[in-house]
């Protein structure tokens, strides 16, 4: 660098140049290993965070396409179940079916929109984990009072 300067009131005036050359030694050599070490393995678990994170996503989103799956087969079992319990008491009124068959044929009916209820609550549960995992649903402290 140059460096000008006036001393004396201005009766004395000159510039110089300053030259600055670190000397390095073991110390500083010891410091910068250590501390590209550290950078190292701070990239290293960075990396690992990613993968885990990534892997949990990717499961995530694999399970509520799932259960989506499921839920949706499901509603359409019951809904055929129930078109076969209407038919069952449109045939029992006609005398066609006795009552244990249409006694059945309602019990199919209700146990599939049980499942049907229980698969959609699974499917819904699995979305939302979703929602509240990338913060689009998120629940504040102050919710909580």
């Amino acid at each position: 660098g140059v460096r000008a300067f006036s001393e004396r009131g201005g009766m004395e005036r000159g510039i110089g140049l300053v030259a600055s050359m670190p000397l390095g030694g073991g110390y500083r050599r010891y410091l910068a290993d250590e501390a590209a070490a550290q950078s190292s393995a701070a990239v290293s678990d960075l990396a690992a965070v990613r993968r885990a994170i990534e892997a949990t996503a990717a499961a995530d989103v694999a399970l509520a396409r799932t259960r989506t799956d499921g839920w949706r087969s499901l509603r359409e079992a019951a809904a055929r179940a129930q078109a076969v319990a209407e038919r069952t008491r449109a045939g029992n009124r006609l005398g066609a079916i006795d009552l244990a068959e249409l006694l059945y044929a309602e019990r199919q009916a209700n146990d599939a929109r049980r499942e049907e209820i229980r698969a959609r609550v699974e499917a819904l549960r699995a979305v939302l984990r979703l929602e509240i995992d990338s913060h689009v649903v998120w629940i504040d402290e102050d919710d909580h009072a």
